[in-house]
């Protein structure tokens, strides 16, 4: 098997619908603590977008980690920063991002069908292994016991 790789393209849902598309080179689960750490935290002056969306919706809704989802690898920064500014556009992510040249919006508006189709396989790919990996183990078949 091939291991998974460190830097990645990811989406966090949010419980009011928004979203947060973010990269990282340090790896997904390490990224997922930052920004739990950055939450818990509820800095006032913080430059994360995650706990300013908090601030400005009233905590009344919470940016979920554990819904988090890869939505691609990509070992290249600039490719990674673009794909991450390209998901962003097509997410409406509350991130911050660099914008994407003007001559690419009708391109990237005709694709956006199929940026969206990407980003929903992906987020049920996740979706169905966190199910699996929930699952006790049990099969059901346990073996009887002798006396």
């Amino acid at each position: 098997m091939k291991p998974q790789s460190k830097s990645n393209i990811y989406q966090i849902p949010c419980e009011c619908g928004a979203t947060n598309v973010g990269e990282t080179k340090v790896g997904f689960h390490q990224r997922m603590i930052q920004h739990e750490k950055l939450i818990e935290q509820d800095d006032d002056n913080s430059k994360s977008e995650m706990v300013q969306h908090h601030h400005q919706k009233g905590w009344q809704c919470m940016l979920d980690t554990e819904k988090a989802f890869i939505i691609e690898d990509e070992i290249d920064r600039r490719k990674r920063r673009i794909k991450e500014s390209i998901y962003s556009t097509v997410s409406q992510s509350i991130n911050r991002r660099n914008e994407i040249e003007k001559l690419w919006t009708p391109l990237l508006y005709e694709v956006e069908p199929s940026i969206k189709g990407i980003i929903s396989s992906r987020e049920r790919n996740f979706s169905d292994k966190r199910s699996v990996q929930r699952q006790d183990g049990d099969s059901g078949t346990a073996e009887e016991e002798e006396d």
